[in-house]
């Protein structure tokens, strides 16, 4: 028997199935893990295929079973699946000054995002109260706006808090705005790949509509306001390399399609290494996407903390002296990396004498205990680095080696290369290396950020 199952309740169930066993970006082989947690909390059994077939890592042809979203309901500490849809109902549509089909898809993507919304904020490496919104956002949104291109991408190395800033930036969208902001991790589009459907078909499920119904509603409201599709964290190393390419080229005929309207803007972030590997998919054809890089940038479009930034975070989270920060003490904070394990060091607090005892081999130290030595593979991932790093010339500063010379060695060590991407530990691109190391010309290169701070990286 199938369920009458949302999307909107189905990616809420999801959601909380794997913030209870712990999995920030799952995997083929979670499933298994999932599999024995559900077993072991409630004795329903629910199998491997199953799951993978819930979470988009295997193509499904049907909808879930009333047994298995049951079982994940009380998985999750409902009393079943009747019981989950009481605590998260499909809310009415309040009436509104807006055209109905319009306030429509707004309410609708409204809360379709606040899960997402609410769980990278459940994630930020400080309290998320204690946060800012960052002035780069406005400027850049504005820009983009006055730009008349279709899609833009935001920027940066790992660590530079595009999420968070994202998340601020919606904040203040929902609360002001007739704007439609649909806001997603990339990572919910799996089910779109594994199950056949375009992005377009995805939407539509999301926003309660059939495809052609939500084209002509974005058509007939075009007037009130504009619609945004922002999805968050667009990184190849969350994808299998066909998934990503397929993904890609939908989001480029997404892009096409929609270039001739001014109202639909397409917003993707992303770590700057896929942008260097992938943008000449993107921008195939006509495609133009709005970046603003600076002058001196090809790839971070996201930038550090400003001075005034510093100050108003360390007012927020440490009001205990009044006296502000020198340049010199607010240049050791810049780098949100840092300044969120600076705060998990000194337990929150934020005293202006604490900024003279910042070393960097502390903050290095930190950064490698969270990325390398804990967590999953984390043996695989100190073997990984061990063999890469006897492949390297210290003395002349050499951290970049050629990715065909190593195939061998990160085959063997897929999973834990892919979390060392992730974490901004490695780097791989196919950009020109900055030192002389010999490289033919055009082939990728594998760059070693562990033995030097990330923000150098």
């Amino acid at each position: 028997m199938s369920a009458i199952v949302t999307t909107f309740h189905l990616e809420i169930i999801k959601n909380l199935c794997l913030e209870k066993a712990g999995i920030k970006s799952i995997k083929p082989s979670d499933c298994r893990i999932i599999s024995f947690l559900i077993m072991k909390d409630t004795s329903l059994n629910i199998s491997e295929t199953t799951l993978k077939r819930l979470f988009g890592l295997a193509i499904s042809k049907f909808s879930p079973s009333l047994f298995t979203v049951s079982a994940l309901a009380v998985y999750c500490g409902f009393e079943g699946w009747d019981s989950f849809c009481r605590v998260y109902p499909i809310k009415k549509i309040p009436d509104a000054g807006l055209p109905m089909g319009w306030y429509h898809l707004q309410f609708r993507a409204r809360e379709a995002s606040d899960f997402t919304l609410q769980a990278l904020k459940n994630k930020s490496g400080i309290p998320y109260r204690q946060t800012i919104a960052r002035e780069f956002m406005d400027d850049y949104f504005r820009a983009f706006d006055e730009s008349g291109l279709t899609g833009s991408v935001i920027t940066g190395p790992a660590g530079y808090g595009k999420t968070i800033a994202l998340c601020h930036w919606l904040d203040e969208q929902s609360e002001s705005s007739n704007d439609v902001v649909l806001f997603y991790s990339s990572i919910a589009l799996m089910s779109v790949l594994h199950g056949g459907k375009s992005i377009d078909d995805w939407m539509a499920f999301l926003l309660g509509f059939h495809t052609e119904a939500v084209f002509n509603e974005m058509i007939d409201g075009r007037e009130n306001g504009k619609f945004y599709l922002v999805l968050d964290g667009m990184d190849d190393h969350m994808f299998k390399k066909e998934q990503f390419h397929l993904l890609l080229n939908q989001l480029s005929h997404l892009h096409a399609f929609y270039r001739q309207f001014e109202w639909f803007k397409l917003v993707l972030t992303m770590r700057s290494t896929t942008w260097i590997n992938y943008k000449h998919e993107l921008e195939s054809g006509e495609n133009k996407w709005f970046t603003a890089f600076r002058d001196h940038e090809e790839c971070i479009n996201m930038p550090l903390f400003s001075y005034r930034e510093i100050q108003l975070l360390r007012d927020r989270i440490s009001a205990r002296s009044a006296k502000k920060l020198s340049l010199e003490q607010a240049e050791s904070f810049c780098h949100p990396l840092y300044f969120q394990y600076y705060c998990q060091m000194e337990k929150g607090a934020f005293p202006v004498s604490g900024a003279e005892r910042i070393l960097s081999y502390e903050l290095s130290s930190l950064f490698m205990l969270n990325k390398v030595y804990v967590g999953y593979y984390a043996a695989e991932k100190v073997s990984l680095l061990q063999q890469l790093a006897d492949m390297l010339d210290f003395g002349d500063e050499h951290y970049q080696v050629e990715k065909l010379k190593v195939m061998n060695i990160l085959n063997k060590y897929d999973q834990a290369f892919r979390e060392l991407l992730s974490a901004g530990v490695l780097r791989s691109s196919i950009s020109a290396p900055a030192t002389s190391l010999p490289t033919t010309s055009g082939s990728e290169t594998l760059i070693l950020c562990f033995i030097r701070l990330p923000a150098v990286c």
